[in-house]
């Protein structure tokens, strides 16, 4: 598997809408970060409190949140442009898509209490489960995990070293105090997306019911 290729592919997809990626981005970053912080002070007992209600929210909103901005990333990489209310497309699927964060967090947990590498070997294992959900909303949480797992059977090096290669950016970004992600991100999140199409074997086919679906929703189409 060509990571530079990978890389150098996400890269141009990302630079037609590179500022519309980054605000986008922004937004995303906001919302998970508003769920998790606590404003105030308070006593030590309140503060565990709204520390508690801060994760509960942050649980919640994270599976939505998080097929919003694979949604945002596959309309970008299909030349589709991207807004931002797209990234809340996930909360009509609300229920669905919080048992399938709730399960992959519950089973990463679990197998990362036997030691840490089996958990960052399962979570890799699972990491392909919300892109399966974007193509099939009709699995159940259980089966889109499942495919992720057989998906990933031999691939999660591969993945790993993907995203290990973004190392020096992710470096930079620190640098910056984290203004330079909101560039890199988006970039990161293509490359894993064209990586589900290679081991999904969907490279290269998109569906004709997606296009139609996007020219009914009045939706920019970029040649």
């Amino acid at each position: 598997m060509n990571y530079r290729e990978i890389r150098e592919l996400a890269s141009s997809k990302c630079a037609v809408n590179s500022s519309r990626l980054a605000v986008i981005y922004l937004v995303s970053m906001i919302l998970s970060g508003v769920a998790s912080f606590t404003i105030g002070e308070y006593d030590s007992t309140e503060f565990e409190i709204s520390s508690s209600i801060s994760s509960m929210i942050g649980m919640i909103i994270s599976g939505p949140m998080t097929y919003g901005m694979i949604y945002v990333i596959k309309k970008n990489y299909e030349n589709i442009r991207p807004e931002v209310e797209d990234l809340f497309k996930g909360f009509k699927f609300f229920t669905k898509l919080f048992v399938l964060n709730l399960l992959i967090g519950l089973y990463v947990a679990l197998w990362t209490l036997l030691f840490i590498i089996p958990g960052i070997i399962k979570a890799y294992s699972y990491s392909m489960a919300f892109y399966i959900f974007l193509d099939n909303p009709e699995l159940s949480a259980n089966e889109c995990i499942d495919r992720s797992r057989k998906m990933m059977n031999g691939f999660k090096w591969h993945n790993f070293c993907l995203n290990f290669s973004y190392i020096g950016w992710i470096l930079l970004s620190i640098l910056t105090l984290g203004i330079l992600f909101l560039w890199v991100g988006p970039k990161i999140q293509t490359a894993n997306y064209e990586f589900y199409l290679i081991v999904s074997g969907n490279k290269n086919k998109r569906s004709e019911v997606d296009i139609l679906e996007s020219i009914d929703n009045g939706e920019e189409v970029v040649d």
